[in-house]
């Protein structure tokens, strides 16, 4: 089996690059979902076209950032738990932190449900991206295994499949075919994976980004054309961006293209600050998207829809989008440095010792299989894990 590295530090920050425009689409399509904007389906505007343009980039921007993950998660044959905990105790402190904050300030009433759920984000899906992918980082070392036993025609039959079923299917007849958020990203960890271990050879990042303009191109005048449409038959001007959605196959390729072209730059200059920049924007999700903080700020804070008819929308959905990345990426830097980097030690030593517990219930468990392999359970009784 061919694998590749997953490069220099230069060509890393192509990556990372990628991850803080993935998370900008993310903001820009939030902007334009939770604005409160009420555009007549008969009707074609610009503000309108800008804010569907919106919704094309995140839904193709949530798809990259489970294939970055994808990506450099594959080859991995140990179990991370101190990633694990560190993902899990930062969903919990944006949860938990806003929720009191938002109770104090008397813009919640306090409810102990609802505080129990503050300290449980994952299993309550207060953020439905962190939940799926928190699931998908679980079972990541058992795909692990899987993804990297097939031989490549393996490998290939299955993502077809897989492709065929959730993806051109979907397109086609808006059905997912039993697919969900963790079937769909464990999908597309899948498919990263396959470009980790057998790379495209002989292709360009010059390529892969006029191929993802062509993409988008398509996606843009998709939207126009039935926005169009849609003066005369409402119903198709409500679904304009149909062809949008995670599982739609034009949003996977743009997702795919994308990480190809910025997979295969350099980034010589600024490629700590982008670094840093880039560690920072799960947060900036966790931050803008909690539930109490949603409709806060685009409806008090910012108040969205009072632009939907103003000149103004598209610079001030810039100002808008630019000052929310901005302001979450300086508070969970912050987090990061005045409180992960205090428990992280701790952290990474638990996870050393469930390491060793884990092999020395192994290794307990292998004797006891030698001393009896037709015994389960060994001589002594010993469950087998």
């Amino acid at each position: 089996m061919e694998k590749v590295s997953a490069g220099s530090d230069a060509r890393r920050a192509g990556i990372e690059l990628l991850r803080i425009l993935a998370m900008t689409g993310i903001v820009m399509s939030h902007f334009s979902f939770h604005g409160g904007f009420d555009f007549p389906p008969d009707k074609i505007s610009v503000n309108r076209l800008w804010m569907q343009f919106f919704v094309i980039l995140g839904k193709t921007a949530s798809n990259i950032f489970v294939i970055i993950s994808g990506y450099f998660l594959v080859t991995s044959k140990k179990f991370n738990l101190a990633r694990l905990l560190r993902l899990w105790l930062q969903t919990v402190t944006y949860s938990a932190v806003l929720y009191f904050v938002f109770v104090l300030a008397g813009a919640e009433k306090f409810s102990l449900l609802d505080a129990v759920k503050s300290f449980m984000p994952i299993s309550f899906e207060q953020w439905w991206f962190a939940s799926a992918y928190f699931m998908l980082s679980l079972l990541a070392p058992f795909l692990n295994i899987l993804l990297t036993s097939l031989d490549r025609k393996q490998y290939q039959l299955l993502l077809i499949l897989l492709t065929f079923c959730w993806s051109v299917m979907p397109t086609l007849t808006t059905e997912l075919l039993g697919s969900n958020d963790l079937l769909w990203f464990m999908y597309l960890y899948a498919l990263a994976g396959y470009l980790r271990l057998y790379p495209p050879r002989n292709v360009k990042s010059r390529t892969c980004f006029l191929a993802a303009a062509a993409v988008f191109s398509f996606l843009a005048g998709s939207v126009v054309l039935f926005d169009l449409i849609g003066r005369r038959f409402p119903v198709i001007g409500e679904n304009a961006t149909v062809f949008s959605g995670e599982q739609k196959l034009p949003a996977l390729l743009l997702s795919v293209l994308l990480f190809e072209a910025f997979n295969r730059i350099r980034v010589e200059k600024a490629a700590k600050f982008i670094t840093v920049t880039a560690s920072a924007t799960f947060g900036v999700y966790l931050l803008h998207e909690d539930p109490y903080v949603r409709g806060f700020l685009w409806h008090r804070i910012f108040k969205n829809s009072l632009y939907q008819n103003s000149a103004m929308l598209i610079p001030y959905s810039i100002f808008a989008v630019v000052t929310v990345f901005l302001t979450g990426t300086v508070v969970e830097l912050l987090r990061i440095r005045l409180f992960e980097k205090r428990y992280l030690p701790f952290l990474e030593k638990l996870a050393r010792w469930a390491n060793r517990l884990q092999n020395k219930l192994v290794s307990i468990d292998a004797d006891a299989y030698r001393r009896n392999p037709h015994d389960k359970n060994g001589n002594n009784g010993t469950t087998a894990f």
